[in-house]
């Protein structure tokens, strides 16, 4: 009796509910491979079978940073961008390194121009600073071509033309631009800045022109980053005795733009001193305008 008992323990695979254990076992264990199948499969279909891509935008922004930048300065071309992303279509991968190409001259336009001197005795330069002034100081007329007065400006002397061997004729332009571009803001910064007798005793206060000055060294880093390629993707045309009225120059000076107002805001926020300026653009200023949030701006 306890063997027979015993017996149908061992062989009865019923469970507390009269559930056969046994007939259930096999169809959930293939249910479970053909569930793990299903997905091995799709996962290798997705990786062999990309959407493909019409946009040179979207071919640029999958292309890896070397290979972006041989295309940029000439030792690639549209073969590299193929071999980069395969599932690109030929008009997107043509466009793409036509649009990189072109980014490349136009980083080459805009050294040529930074590395272009002030030069005191050439009527266009001289045009150029007229046209900051006037933009800052509407209505107002100067006692001299040297004179103090350009400290209101935030320059660091008499002379203008002494603060802009770090930036050339390119610092210049930017200025011009965002003056006469953002002329009110421009004004409003330019006072709510400038050096006074009640400010100089806390040091915060800033130089309009010479932080400007200072921010095209930063927005041409930004460009030759690569990550604002798309936005520098026009034909390259050649600079004029007008350098702002050139397209590369144009959009260089809004990137520069976006800095400088940046600058102005959380300089309001955050008070520094005028000799915390580096510190202050790489702690702040920088961090909050990296390509990628320009991009998104």
């Amino acid at each position: 009796m306890a063997e027979h008992t015993l017996r149908g323990m061992r062989h009865d695979h019923r469970g507390v509910f009269g559930i056969d254990l046994g007939r259930l076992t096999l169809p959930i264990a293939g249910a479970v491979v053909v569930f793990l199948a299903f997905k091995l499969y799709t996962r290798l279909v997705g990786r062999g079978h990309q959407a493909p891509l019409t946009a040179p935008e979207d071919v640029i922004q999958r292309l890896p940073k070397d290979v972006r930048l041989q295309v940029r300065n000439g030792t690639a071309d549209a073969a590299a961008v193929a071999a980069a992303v395969p599932h690109g279509t030929a008009a997107a991968v043509a466009g793409a390194a036509r649009m990189l190409r072109n980014a490349g001259e136009a980083e080459e336009l805009i050294d040529t121009l930074r590395k272009t001197k002030y030069d005191s005795d050439n009527a266009d330069h001289e045009a150029l600073l007229e046209r900051l002034w006037a933009a800052l100081k509407p209505g107002v007329t100067r006692k001299a071509r040297k004179t103090d007065e350009w400290e209101d400006l935030g320059f660091q002397g008499k002379d203008p033309a002494t603060d802009f061997r770090g930036n050339g004729v390119l610092g210049l332009a930017n200025l011009v631009y965002f003056a006469e571009n953002h002329g009110e803001a421009a004004r409003r910064m330019l006072a709510e800045a400038a050096w006074t007798p009640e400010r100089a005793e806390t040091m915060v206060w800033y130089g309009l022109a010479l932080c400007g000055i200072n921010l095209t060294s930063d927005a041409t880093a930004l460009m030759k980053s690569g990550g604002l390629d798309t936005h520098f993707a026009a034909d390259v045309q050649p600079l004029a005795a007008d350098p702002t009225a050139n397209p590369t120059v144009a959009t260089h000076s809004q990137f520069y733009s976006t800095l400088l107002l940046s600058y102005h805001t959380l300089w309001l926020e955050h008070q520094p001193s005028v000799m915390e300026h580096q510190s202050f653009l790489t702690t702040h200023v920088l961090p909050a305008n990296t390509a990628e949030k320009i991009q998104k701006a």
